[in-house]
């Protein structure tokens, strides 16, 4: 799959599924009729409703904001116990197939957007170049490169304990001599 085709289905899936969250949070919010009836009948309080509803929509807001991988990563996993959930709850309680799809269709937008998203960013590492990480000591995501494509690259320092905040520590490198200090 190329990068463009990559790119597309990921925002197809994921905007999709951030309408389908939003939509979904502010019925909960506002606890529509049909949502109440099913979480008495599985036996969840009613203000779990509020719970997801706010849940959802800050899921949603996460997933098509640029630049958070580490919200995004939750966002995902909250989303996945979210529709898990949903599913074997519905389906241990002797609903019908029918009324267990969204939460199935749900999970495999949620799947497909994950993919495509673990895929872009493992493309975006890639094109990053390798001195950035010879400098920076790092291969982390967060680095500041990586998360965010219009962040400068982290300074590389030679201190040891008392590094700036926010600045990545030089740290040695397998097979690389440090040549400040004449160690390898």
């Amino acid at each position: 799959m190329t990068q463009e085709m990559t790119n597309r289905v990921y925002w197809v899936s994921t905007g999709l599924l951030s309408a389908l969250m939003v939509l979904s949070g502010i019925l909960d919010l506002v606890h529509v009729q049909p949502f109440v009836e099913t979480m008495r009948r599985l036996g969840y309080p009613e203000y779990l409703l509020t719970i997801l509803g706010v849940a959802r929509l800050v899921g949603a807001s996460v997933l098509l904001h640029p630049g958070v991988p580490r919200a995004k990563e939750w966002a995902y996993a909250g989303f996945t116990f979210n529709f898990g959930g949903a599913a074997i709850s519905l389906a241990l309680s002797g609903a019908t197939v029918t009324e267990t799809l969204p939460s199935i269709f749900c999970g495999s937008l949620l799947a497909i957007s994950y993919l495509t998203y673990r895929r872009r960013t493992r493309e975006d590492a890639s094109s990053v170049p390798a001195r950035h990480h010879r400098q920076s000591g790092t291969n982390s995501p967060e680095c500041g490169v990586h998360g965010n494509p219009r962040a400068r690259p982290p300074q590389a320092t030679t201190g040891t304990a008392g590094t700036t905040p926010g600045m990545h520590r030089a740290l040695p490198v397998e097979g690389r001599i440090d040549t400040a200090q004449g160690k390898a």
